[in-house]
């Protein structure tokens, strides 16, 4: 967030020409206090939250979680039962390794679009990749060249 990102669509055509709702996922609170954009939704962890805060009308929080499991089952259900000023379509998440593979591994993802090029930036520590692979549920719709880089579509079988 150092960037102050704007998590907007840029240049998709109508009728999905509408920016996304922008979630910061923050489950340790380490946002708190800093500068988001009023139009940010930012979901803290509950055992993160500092004492008589006034957190204002964008900040939901994620029940206390004792496990992995449960942080994304947490997550998912203040994702449901957040009001939202309109209907979720779908949800772009733009992330490190720790979310995305979160989101992975429980179930959360169905569609995922994947840039490659030819140089690869990697660290040896596995904390830092991402662990997906494609299996059979998941299928390979487009690839899409630009120069020496690629995107690739999959999306989940239903």
């Amino acid at each position: 967030m150092r960037d102050l990102p704007k998590l907007t669509a840029r240049d998709a055509a109508p009728p999905h020409h509408r920016d996304p709702i922008p979630v910061v996922f923050d489950p340790k609170g380490k946002l708190l206090g800093q500068r988001l954009p009023a139009h940010f939704l930012h979901f803290v962890g509950e055992a993160f939250l500092p004492k008589d805060q006034n957190l204002g009308p964008n900040v939901s929080i994620i029940p206390h979680f004792e496990t992995r499991a449960a942080l994304f089952q947490n997550l998912k259900k203040a994702l449901n039962e957040h009001s939202f000023a309109k209907p979720l379509q779908s949800v772009m998440v733009e992330g490190g390794a720790t979310l995305l593979n979160g989101l992975l591994e429980f179930d959360m993802i169905d569609a995922i679009h994947q840039f490659t090029g030819p140089r690869e930036f990697s660290s040896q520590d596995e904390r830092y990749r991402i662990k997906w692979k494609p299996t059979k549920v998941w299928d390979h719709t487009t690839v899409w060249n630009f120069g020496e880089d690629s995107l690739q579509e999959w999306r989940k079988r239903f």
